[in-house]
């Protein structure tokens, strides 16, 4: 992944060369994400951080208006790759979603007592495969994604009671 920074004076009345360079910029390259913050005082202008992939012609997305040649294997799976439905769309059974909203409290009062967003005690996804596989013990964790060793020593001993006490209701 790569990254650019674009500063763009305030205000933007009409388009001037650097909105132009930015907007070029963003339909060529292959967008991860964008910051943006305003800076300065006096003369404030934005800032913009954009984080990519590829660029024009380079290892990544054709320059604009170029055709696209069809890779061979194209609409077949790549060897190896996981090609069952993300975890989101699985639908989850009556008894797996009492356990993701038990789950979901959980993660909501620790990550107030912690005083962080919910995501960064667990992210959703791993929300949703525990619900799903109804881990047992620590082993079972690690097979989460997103539950690695670091969370696993914080939290495990917290989502496998969470497990336990939804399983006995």
């Amino acid at each position: 992944m790569k990254c650019k920074v674009f500063h763009v004076p305030m205000p933007v009345t009409r388009p001037s060369g650097d909105v132009s360079s930015l907007n070029e910029f963003l339909e060529s390259v292959k967008v991860s994400r964008i910051f943006s913050s305003v800076v300065g005082e006096r003369a404030a202008s934005w800032s913009v951080l954009v984080f990519y992939e590829g660029g024009p012609g380079v290892g990544g997305l054709p320059p604009p208006g170029a055709a696209v040649p069809e890779k061979p294997g194209a609409g077949e799976p790549e060897k190896g790759r996981d090609t069952s439905p993300p975890v989101e769309e699985i639908p989850l059974t009556p008894s797996e979603s009492r356990l993701y909203q038990a789950l979901s409290a959980w993660r909501k009062q620790q990550a107030a007592k912690e005083g962080v967003p919910p995501y960064i005690v667990a992210p959703n996804v791993s929300l949703r495969q525990l619900a799903r596989s109804g881990a047992g013990n620590r082993e079972d964790l690690r097979q989460i994604k997103g539950v690695g060793q670091r969370r696993i020593d914080r939290y495990g001993d917290d989502i496998l009671r969470v497990v336990r006490e939804s399983a006995a209701e």
